[in-house]
């Protein structure tokens, strides 16, 4: 009796509902509108680095963004150890992960896509609006790696 008294967020028979509940609040405190997603992070990058495309179907609409490599870093950077002021190790760079595009059938640019088998992020400009691709981890840390 005294849980049906209590506030809806007190209690709630499912645990994966109120975590729900709370990403959504979350992630309206961020953003004005959003749309959910579940995308495969490592399947997503595989296809960029064959086709270099990226196929991403929202409740809204369904957007294929044509990528190429964009390589952020400074060509003479060097990665090295350094242990006691002297330059130990040189390691090669880590593969590229970064990307500019757009979309197809819209007057759009995307900005600075990172996409590897871990993640997959990036923002879509168009005349009107941004549309960011983000994991709602970033917003609420316990949130599902596929969204």
């Amino acid at each position: 009796m005294l849980a049906a008294l209590a506030a809806p967020g007190f209690y709630s028979p499912s645990g994966a509902q109120s975590k729900r509940v709370r990403f959504e609040q979350d992630v309206e405190q961020v953003f004005t509108n959003h749309e959910d997603v579940r995308l495969d992070s490592q399947t997503a990058a595989q296809r960029v680095r064959e086709s270099g495309r990226l196929s991403v179907q929202t409740p809204a609409r369904d957007l294929e963004i044509i990528l190429s490599p964009n390589d952020l870093r400074a060509p003479q950077l060097p990665r090295e150890e350094v242990i006691d002021g002297e330059s130990c190790a040189r390691f090669p760079m880590a593969a590229l992960n970064t990307y500019k595009g757009s979309v197809v059938g819209m007057p759009t640019r995307t900005r600075d896509s990172t996409v590897d088998d871990d993640i997959v992020e990036g923002m879509i400009i168009t005349g009107t609006s941004h549309i960011f691709l983000s994991r709602p981890g970033n917003i609420q840390p316990p949130a599902d790696a596929a969204d």
